[in-house]
């Protein structure tokens, strides 16, 4: 295990090296020479930002508008603008190698809107409509999870060879700038042996730790996420939680994004046997890690741009940072 410290981030990887079978290839030898970066060989950047969320407890009365589609900030624009916007800003993804998730239109949420946004806005995106697959315990259906959505853009990934690092966002998550974005990804990229990098958030001495996935460490190395619905009073203590972006090495992960059959494990990827009965992409890690696969936590200091908005009053602190920041008043 390593831990290593850049500016305000901190990582620390588990690397199996019994079982490296990449570096053994003319492509990785020469990324050592070169210290080590993926840019050596040339690996695709795609970023998948899910932004499915219906947010009903976020609208107003007469409002259909999905959660990523609520506006905030100065002009007042989507939460999924400020998202996109910060991954462009990083130079290390472009506008055609964006993949919006997005969800099913119902009598309360029109989910149409988001996908007209994106058509104006961000043109040369694409959005991936995510199907209600898990039928719930009223006879309603409801999307199969984080897992799920990232699963759709599964065949467009396999299709480019598998050669590609993809970045993971939340779209109702609109406060990362882009200099976190952009220290996650290098954390990832300058390092061959990593497979799976996931940002992280310490709380302890901070405040109250929010009802995020829980990190969970076997000797020292990062080796699962339990989500916090699952977890037991001990888990729940823990301070260090998942903030929702990942780097994934797909060649090392496509098979995870197979996915079993709903109450299942008939398959070598996620399966959703859990209390939400949803395909959890925070399974990803315990998956890679018993693999043998390299994976590190990369830990931010700063858990004012970890913040999300689940209820209509907490759009209003997120809100407020966004204008301070453009009068310089929180810039950083």
């Amino acid at each position: 295990m390593r831990i290593s410290s850049v500016n305000n981030y901190s990582y620390q990887n588990n690397v199996n090296w019994g079982n490296r079978n990449r570096k053994q290839s003319p492509a990785f030898r020469q990324a050592d020479l070169d210290g080590g970066s993926r840019d050596s060989f040339e690996r695709e950047m795609t970023a998948v930002i899910m932004a499915g969320g219906d947010g009903i407890r976020l609208q107003k009365p007469g409002d259909d508008r999905p959660k990523v589609m609520q506006t905030i900030g100065d002009p007042p624009l989507p939460m999924l603008w400020h998202v996109i916007k910060a991954a462009l800003d990083t130079k290390k993804v472009k506008e055609k190698d964006i993949y919006v998730i997005t969800g099913v239109t119902s009598d309360k949420v029109d989910h149409t809107k988001t996908n007209a946004f994106v058509k104006t806005y961000f043109p040369l995106a694409t959005c991936i409509t995510q199907p209600r697959i898990i039928k719930k315990a009223d006879d309603t259906w409801k999307p199969g999870g984080t897992g799920h959505a990232v699963s759709m853009v599964a065949p467009i990934l396999n299709e480019k060879g598998r050669k590609v690092d993809v970045l993971v966002l939340s779209g109702d998550m609109p406060l990362f700038k882009p200099g976190t974005i952009e220290a996650l990804i290098k954390a990832h990229t300058d390092n061959p042996d990593i497979d799976l990098t996931l940002m992280t958030a310490d709380y302890k001495g901070k405040g109250p730790t929010p009802e995020y996935g829980r990190i969970i460490y076997e000797n020292g190395k990062p080796c699962r996420i339990v989500e916090y619905a699952d977890a037991t009073p001990e888990q729940r203590a823990l301070t260090e939680v998942n903030v929702g972006m990942y780097c994934i090495n797909w060649d090392k992960f496509a098979d995870a994004f197979d996915l079993c059959t709903p109450g299942q494990k008939d398959k070598k990827g996620l399966n959703n046997i859990n209390i939400q009965n949803e395909y959890y992409l925070t399974d990803l890690l315990d998956w890679g890690y018993r693999k043998g696969c390299g994976t590190q936590t990369f830990k931010i200091d700063d858990i004012e741009e970890t913040a999300g908005a689940n209820k209509r009053e907490e759009l209003a602190p997120i809100d407020a940072i966004l204008k301070a920041r453009k009068t310089g008043v929180a810039d950083g």
